[in-house]
């Protein structure tokens, strides 16, 4: 089939893949060798009357903005403005640990990805980049180089780099570095685009999204056309300083793909396919490139359910690739056990107040079925695994791989390469106690017993009452039962230790994670919530006067209830304590 044909009968299949997705409108471009090729339908908003056109209209796509600003540290890597592998103190001098380009590009730097404070409602309130990162550098949580750990801020601090280079804002760098020598005229990482936008759709509610604002810009602001971004693809592949933004930066396992600048490498062909895709707000986008074809595709909707792993095997598909060579046959693993248990996606925050909700939203279980196969649920349906190689496993129906890596022996890693629209990952696994069914049993133990001992205190004031005022049950005489009243001191304490838990864990853990499922958790906390953050301290202090009464009970003899009561809320206090300090909830500063 002619390249003009297998365009346009990818323009037919791609407009049918964003109809029956239930997306309002979709653009995209298909470059092949010099001929770029850009095609829309439907509408811009959910609606609306307004057609989607591939040369006038704005989607914002999201991660994709990743791809440009690598693009552009590549282009400046080529012209010896910028050193791959440098230490990026040499160009932002307030970064207080060394950090490289490889490492943030690649996201294995270590460095945390948190969420809340990272957008506004509005654009005026958008904080300039080099302050926003400057207040809110994310904490290394990880050694470089020892997982794969998705972060938005790593790639802002790689687009502060360009402009830092360049010596201009960000936004103007770009337009300097990318969009200008590519002819991009409809392109910007300004905040409103000021052009006719496409607007995002939840599909689940079918309602327009209301737009967030990001600091971070280079991670995911940049607003393009399809036939822009159509330009973009073609100048990257056929320009030299092009060809350092396919070159390989890292893989965490010889058998699995690896990372580009920004880009992930997919398996399924003999030929180099390397991803990226984006989703916020309503909008899905992504982009392929086939460098050893000369084959790009970038695609964006508006909202319909997920149909880009569709849209990337349509593309690839049109391009009649070679298959992939052939694999060992997976096998069921002779002790599937060994690698069964919980794992937490690299990208979960492990240092700071997200620590918490991370847990609940970024844990994943690797089991395994009756016939030894493992399992492990990806992008809403169960893949199963056998074994080709030593701790290598691919799964049963594609060609997706993970690796799992040893530390003194055991099982400590688990390695993933990209499927899909997946990007390569790194989970660490989670020890026993820190899975979250026991953390979660932990933390209402913690946090209810207290509340118990205080419900229960005045039946067992009660009950003292009755012994010292009717004599002592048969058997054991007056004289050595020796109890005294409980003090109302002890149950103060108790009482405000218990109130402390059950604020924390009902009014800041839970509605915390009530702003990470509904997507608000990009905002600043609610002013209620960043009140309660005071709590942990509180706590700590509640543990430590409770301990101090504990102690006093034994060299003033008191009841048996005074020991128990105080016993119980010490414990409690001091394991509550523990798991605060765990998952960095009693910083200095948050």
């Amino acid at each position: 089939m002619s390249p003009v044909r297998a365009q346009q009968g990818l323009d037919e299949e791609l407009r049918l893949l964003a109809e029956e997705a239930g997306a309002p409108g979709a653009a995209w471009a298909i470059v092949l060798g010099d001929s770029v090729r850009a095609g829309a339908t439907g509408v811009i908003e959910e609606g609306s009357s307004v057609l989607v056109s591939p040369d006038s209209t704005q989607f914002r796509i999201a991660s994709v903005s990743k791809v440009v600003n690598a693009a552009a540290v590549a282009r400046l890597v080529d012209e010896g403005r910028l050193d791959l592998d440098g230490d990026l103190r040499e160009v932002i001098p307030w970064l207080g640990e060394s950090l490289t380009l490889r490492g943030l590009l690649s996201h294995t730097a270590g460095l945390e990805d948190p969420s809340v404070g990272s957008a506004v409602l509005v654009p005026e309130e958008i904080v300039e980049l080099d302050r926003f990162l400057r207040g809110g550098m994310p904490r290394r949580s990880t050694p470089p180089g020892q997982m794969i750990r998705y972060s938005n801020r790593g790639a802002a601090l790689a687009g502060l780099a360009v402009a830092r280079a360049v010596g201009s804002p960000y936004d103007e760098a770009m337009r300097e570095i990318v969009f200008l020598p590519l002819g991009m005229e409809a392109s910007t990482f300004s905040q409103p685009p000021g052009g006719q936008v496409a607007r995002g759709t939840r599909c689940a509610e079918c309602r327009p999204e209301s737009p967030l604002w990001m600091h971070a810009s280079p991670a995911g602001s940049m607003h393009a056309t399809a036939e822009d971004m159509g330009l973009f693809a073609r100048g990257v592949l056929s320009s030299e300083w092009g060809a350092r933004l396919f070159a390989p930066l890292v893989t965490m396992h010889p058998e699995l793909p690896g990372m580009a600048m920004g880009l992930g490498e997919r398996p399924g062909t003999r030929h180099r396919v390397l991803v990226h895709p984006g989703g916020a707000f309503g909008i899905q986008s992504v982009i392929v490139f086939v460098p050893e074809a000369e084959a790009a595709l970038f695609f964006a909707a508006n909202g319909g359910g997920s149909m880009l792993t569709r849209i990337i095997e349509a593309f690839l598909e049109s391009l009649d690739l070679a298959p992939p060579a052939e694999s060992p046959q997976p096998r069921p693993p002779e002790n599937a056990g060994e690698f069964a248990g919980w794992y937490l996606e690299g990208r979960a925050p492990r240092a700071s107040l997200e620590s918490v909700a991370a847990l609940f939203h970024y844990a994943t279980y690797i089991g395994s079925d009756e016939d030894g196969f493992l399992t492990r649920r990806e992008e809403g349906s169960v893949v199963r695994y056998g074994q080709i190689g030593p701790d290598l496993f691919q799964a049963l129906d594609g060609a997706q791989r993970m690796a799992f890596e040893r530390v003194d022996g055991a099982v400590r890693f688990v390695h993933r390469g990209s499927a899909g629209v997946g990007f390569p990952e790194s989970l660490e696994r989670l020890p026993r106690w820190r899975e979250p069914a026991i953390m979660n049993e932990l933390l209402s133990f913690a946090g209810a017993l207290p509340a118990v001992v205080v419900l229960a205190w005045p039946f067992g004031a009660g009950l003292i009452w009755f012994v010292r005022r009717r004599g002592s049950p048969r058997g054991i005489t007056k004289s050595r039962v020796r109890f005294r009243a409980p003090s109302l001191g002890i149950w103060a304490a108790c009482t405000g230790l218990a109130a402390a838990h059950m604020a924390f864990l009902l009014g800041f853990v839970a509605a915390f994670n009530r702003l990470v499922a509904s997507g608000e958790v990009f905002l600043e906390l609610p002013t209620s919530m960043a009140r309660l953050l005071f709590l942990p301290y509180g706590i700590a202090m509640l543990t430590m006067l409770c301990g101090v009464l504990l102690a006093q009970s034994v060299r003033k003899p008191t009841s048996w209830w005074d020991r128990i009561a105080l016993g119980v809320c010490t414990l409690c206090g001091l394991g509550f304590v523990v798991l605060l300090v765990h998952f960095n909830l009693l910083p200095a500063a948050y």
